[in-house]
């Protein structure tokens, strides 16, 4: 779990808040991290942590880097750079993508353990709204813009993520799963279903994109998540990110509704307005 707070904050205050909540929630391990005035305090079991769908706002990045370079354009429609999607989903935009206004399913039916199979089911999937109407989260649509950064970049989307993103901002990534379906190198602490039940990560390596990451807590507060890297992408983007002409963020869920200085976001609906930037 990540806090950003305003006031000052110690150690021995933030250890007793984290410890009642492992007590109470028959938790094994957590970390928490307060970053106030410069000041990063982080306490908890040390290592990274699954973060699951809390990848889709590194992936959202790393499509308006491109947007921001001119690699990309957020009404490209997929169909300009995945030919083989086909012309129902190849008419989907990278903005309804990056907003869960797509109307692509949240999921795909079946297996398809690889790209080509995962392309080809994308390409006969019903859409559940019609495009732009409305907000219907997607783990198919990130899983296509992950796609999208490959082909722009001609990395995979785990060296993208990590030289695009992670590297310049300082943060050293972990993986539930790599490229061959490896497990990460760098260790991660296991999910649990109850106290000494650890769950061991499935997530299929197409999908990485949607939820492969693993972090720390202090890694969350350092990353682009807070207004330092926020205020850059805001000011390279000139105000075209997706949820409307002004400027927010992404989020799992959707895009953030204003820049916030404490490192903390709001989510929004796609028909909502964001503030602009402090």
């Amino acid at each position: 779990m990540t806090t950003s707070v305003r006031s000052e904050v110690d150690r021995v205050s933030l250890e007793a808040v984290l410890n009642e909540l492992l007590a109470r929630h028959d938790v094994p391990a957590a970390q928490l991290s307060a970053h106030t005035g410069g000041r990063t305090v982080t306490v908890g079991a040390a290592g990274k942590y699954p973060v699951g769908s809390i990848t889709k706002p590194f992936t959202a990045t790393l499509a308006m880097l491109l947007v921001a370079d001119g690699d990309l354009d957020l009404e490209d429609r997929l169909g300009e750079h995945l030919g083989e999607l086909g012309p129902r989903v190849g008419r989907l935009t990278v903005r309804q993508l990056l907003s869960h206004t797509s109307g692509l399913p949240a999921a795909l039916s079946g297996e398809n353990v690889s790209t080509r199979q995962y392309l080809r089911a994308c390409r006969d999937a019903e859409l559940v709204l019609r495009p732009g109407i409305g907000f219907s989260y997607s783990n198919v649509g990130y899983v296509l813009l992950s796609r999208l950064v490959e082909e722009i970049t001609g990395m995979d989307w785990w060296e993208a993520v990590d030289a695009l993103l992670l590297t310049p901002l300082g943060v050293e990534p972990a993986f539930t799963v790599e490229p061959g379906g490896k497990r990460s190198a760098r260790t991660f602490m296991a999910g649990h279903a109850g106290r000494g039940r650890p769950v061991e990560q499935t997530l299929p390596e197409v999908e990485a994109g949607a939820g492969a990451l693993a972090l720390s807590a202090e890694d969350l507060v350092t990353s682009p998540a807070t207004a330092r890297c926020r205020r850059s992408c805001c000011a390279r983007c000139a105000g075209r990110c997706p949820a409307s002409s002004r400027s927010g963020w992404p989020t799992a869920g959707g895009w953030a509704s204003r820049c916030s200085t404490a490192g903390s976001a709001t989510t929004a609906p796609p028909t909502a307005r964001p503030a602009t930037c402090a």
